[in-house]
């Protein structure tokens, strides 16, 4: 009797792990990002994206073709789709189903005000591993207020809606920020009648070209740590980090812009190259940046081997360099992060050692 190639529940996250470290180690780009534009029908209060890159100069379709068959051909099998908003582009199935006949598993970044019955007919055909969809806030004003578009939140909970009702797995995220933190818990309920998985975000972040701005709308630490001391939302918030700080970012993680920059990642934003001036496959595997970071050790993140707080810090190198300049330095909101986690666990300790006395 044949046996089955289909790993038992007990085994697949090794094997998983596995296929994981083997791509880093022979740097194949297992997980690839493609921003199809920077043009979005919101204006969120938030958006790293700045305002002078929403001008159309994206790849063209034949582009983003060629762009998806490189991707393929180097290995790459998860593949997210983001913006901008994706469904302003009049192209976006045709591009969507080309990366589907490669074989990729594709993850799709919307804001889900533009799905309608037939959009959301057409993203089922697709089968995406999920799609991916931001929440505000649990009344209507707080979203809208946040998105800077009256109506908003009511046409995001219906694309929800009619993409749940087909079937497709819809992820929700929330960006925690001041304006929307009273309601977290009252959207994790909303998500649950919905059957959707939900994830709270803090890490609101620097523009993409420096601009600070946003940070004014982050939550304060207390409110972090009633976050991370939340069970219901947080379960694994007072684990340890991993051992180390060398994340996937040019490793087996690429990200291409609308306008063709390679970048290690969607948060790191440092150019590798274009893909309109050399191919994909140059600029991944010669790439004087790319070459760096897969040289990186623990060791040469000097503020990190010495740090007390690095058994708690989850190291983002973008967040270091766009908000600190130097994405080998300390993240100073991964620090704020570790601190907060760092009292959760030491509370939590102190909860467990009183339970263990009584």
């Amino acid at each position: 009797m044949a046996q089955s190639l289909q790993p038992s529940e007990e085994n697949a996250q090794p094997l998983f792990t596995r296929v994981i470290e083997n791509t880093l180690q022979r740097h194949i780009p297992i997980n690839a990002i493609i921003e199809l534009t920077y043009r979005c029908n919101l204006r969120c209060r938030h958006c790293y994206i700045p305002e002078d890159r929403r001008h159309p100069k994206d790849l063209t379709t034949e582009e983003l073709k060629d762009v998806i068959t490189q991707l393929s051909e180097l290995g790459s099998l998860y593949l997210t789709l983001t913006g901008g908003e994706v469904l302003v582009r009049r192209d976006f199935y045709d591009l969507a189903w080309h990366a589907k006949r490669l074989g990729f598993v594709l993850k799709l970044f919307t804001n889900g005000t533009l799905i309608t019955p037939a959009h959301a007919d057409r993203i089922a055909e697709l089968a995406p591993l999920s799609v991916d969809i931001s929440i505000y806030g649990a009344l209507p004003a707080t979203h809208d207020s946040i998105t800077g578009s009256p109506g908003s939140y009511a046409k995001t909970m219906m694309g929800i809606r009619l993409l749940r009702e087909r079937g497709v797995r819809v992820c929700a995220k929330m960006p925690l920020m001041a304006a929307n933190f009273a309601e977290y818990r009252k959207v994790r309920e909303i998500c649950t009648e919905l059957g959707v998985q939900v994830r709270m975000d803090p890490s609101i972040t620097p523009m993409d070209d420096g601009c600070t701005g946003p940070l004014a709308l982050r939550i304060s630490d207390e409110q972090l740590f009633r976050v991370f001391s939340d069970k219901d939302v947080c379960p694994k918030g007072h684990l340890p980090a991993p051992p180390s700080q060398i994340c996937e970012a040019g490793r087996n993680t690429v990200t291409i812009t609308p306008r063709g920059d390679v970048l290690p990642c969607l948060q790191l934003q440092l150019v590798a190259g274009n893909v309109r001036k050399e191919p994909l496959r140059t600029i991944w595997e010669s790439s004087p940046l790319l070459t760096r970071m897969r040289e990186l050790r623990q060791e040469d993140l000097l503020a990190c081997s010495t740090c007390e707080l690095a058994t708690y810090c989850n190291r983002c190198p973008g967040l270091a360099h766009v908000e600190d300049g130097n994405y080998l330095g300390c993240s100073s909101r991964a620090r704020q992060l570790a601190r907060v986690r760092r009292r959760v666990a030491e509370e939590h300790a102190n909860r467990m050692e009183g339970a263990n006395s009584q």
